[in-house]
């Protein structure tokens, strides 16, 4: 994944014409998936790599930035490098699958908190309900009336 280009508008402005080309010559073997190297760039510029270095700073920078940055292409990728790639893949999937797995349970648990919880309620409500049975009936008959 790149960054952002070294390369900003004011260096774009102080650039002279070698280094202009220097920068699309760089870019065009960048963009066509090849590894960028300063004297590659230089020899289809026309000066030596030393030239190119010493009258454009910001072109070598940028040209350094592209090189810093180059991947290969999918089918230039090594063997060990698709399987490092899926591995990639398949430990960030892993990740969110135990991320998932994680909220799932504390979900749980506080289901179960609050299941607990109403429990523990309607039991004290039980508890302390007054007795409305027969026996309380008969018994709230039998007392005398007063006014």
């Amino acid at each position: 994944m790149m960054s952002d280009s070294p390369l900003d508008d004011n260096a774009i402005l102080q650039l002279n014409a070698t280094g202009l080309r220097a920068c699309v010559i760089a870019m065009s073997i960048a963009s066509s998936g090849g590894k960028v190297s300063l004297s590659e760039v230089a020899r289809q510029v026309g000066v030596s790599r030393q030239a190119l270095h010493q009258g454009n700073p910001a072109a070598v920078e940028f040209i350094a930035w592209l090189r810093n940055d180059w991947t290969p292409p999918p089918e230039q990728q090594s063997d060990s490098q698709k399987l490092s790639d899926k591995v990639a893949v398949l430990e960030a999937k892993v990740k969110a699958e135990r991320k998932k797995r994680i909220q799932a349970e504390q979900a749980l648990t506080m289901s179960r908190h609050h299941l607990q919880l109403a429990v523990e309620n309607l039991e004290a409500e039980i508890a302390n309900k007054p007795k409305t049975g027969s026996l309380a009936r008969a018994r709230a008959s039998r007392r005398p009336m007063t006014n």
